[in-house]
């Protein structure tokens, strides 16, 4: 079973605290379940991907509890591109989102990355698109270098248009 506390506790829309606040909590949390015995849990800390590039409040590492108290190490992964009102985001693919993070994983002493949340928006532009980037998402996990992330959910809004009903 997989335990997470807290997820993406850096974004602007959860505002329980600063990174030091978090990691306490994290920590205090997970030596509880210790403390009582709990064996049959992996603990999954869970970011945005963003988070392992930011330069702001948001970096990841001053959200990170420590090796000692995750098992997991996962990012929440969206291809926005323009769906944003007001936003105008590249293209992104969905080894370039998780990128940072399997950078930021190395010489981590944990079980593994996942990847809890991942989706993209459409181009209305190219109606196929949508469709080749879950393809190469797939084909993403196979590569040298990808094998041990585990994506673990999809997150899909009802398709806008025919062609997209296809992907």
């Amino acid at each position: 079973m997989y335990f997470t506390f807290n997820h993406e506790p850096e974004t602007t829309l959860n505002n329980s605290g600063s990174g030091a606040d978090f990691i306490a909590a994290w920590r205090k949390v997970i030596t509880v379940f210790r403390e009582q015995g709990v064996t049959n849990a992996d603990y999954l800390w869970i970011m945005t991907a963003f988070s392992f590039k930011a330069q702001d409040r948001r970096r990841a590492i001053d959200w990170f509890p420590g090796d000692a108290y995750i098992d997991y190490m996962g990012a929440d992964a969206y291809n926005w591109y323009n769906c944003r009102p007001g936003t105008n985001n590249p293209w992104n693919s969905l080894e370039k989102l998780l990128n940072p993070m399997r950078l930021f994983a190395q010489g981590h002493t944990i079980k593994g990355l996942m990847v809890p949340e991942y989706a993209s928006t459409e181009d209305p532009a190219q109606p196929n698109r949508k469709a080749q980037w879950f393809n190469d998402a797939r084909a993403l996990f196979k590569k040298a270098g990808w094998a041990g992330f585990r994506p673990s959910s999809t997150t899909t809004r009802p398709p806008s248009t025919p062609t997209a009903a296809g992907s």
